[in-house]
């Protein structure tokens, strides 16, 4: 696949596994992990965890996919919010950029999580 097809792939791949973050459609997300990275985190661990964090994700926009070979690297630009642990402050919202790494494995893009 050329480095301009795959780029297109990956970035659609990469907004429908945010849009299913945003969502709350953690099992759809799932999906969008490497075969690797399922195999050592299942499912129910995978969904625990991400409705578990006290991050609220509002919205996403993948912005760019440089690819080569097997390997793509996408940048998402996050809108999201979090509740303060202070009292009174409420709810903030911010932005960033992240920064993902996409495999191609048998013919499909998947996401590789940055652990650590």
């Amino acid at each position: 696949m050329a480095p301009a097809d795959a780029s297109k792939v990956v970035m659609e791949r990469a907004q429908s596994r945010w849009q299913a973050l945003i969502d709350h459609r953690f099992a759809d997300a799932y999906g969008y992990l490497t075969p690797g990275y399922r195999e050592l985190v299942g499912s129910d661990e995978y969904q625990g965890t991400m409705g578990s964090r006290p991050v609220k994700w509002e919205h996403a926009e993948v912005s760019e996919a440089k690819c080569e070979g097997e390997i793509c690297d996408v940048k998402v630009m996050m809108r999201y919010s979090l509740t303060m642990p202070q009292p009174g402050v409420g709810r903030v919202g911010s932005f960033t950029i992240i920064d993902e790494r996409w495999l191609v494995v048998d013919g499909q893009w998947y996401y590789l999580p940055a652990e650590g």
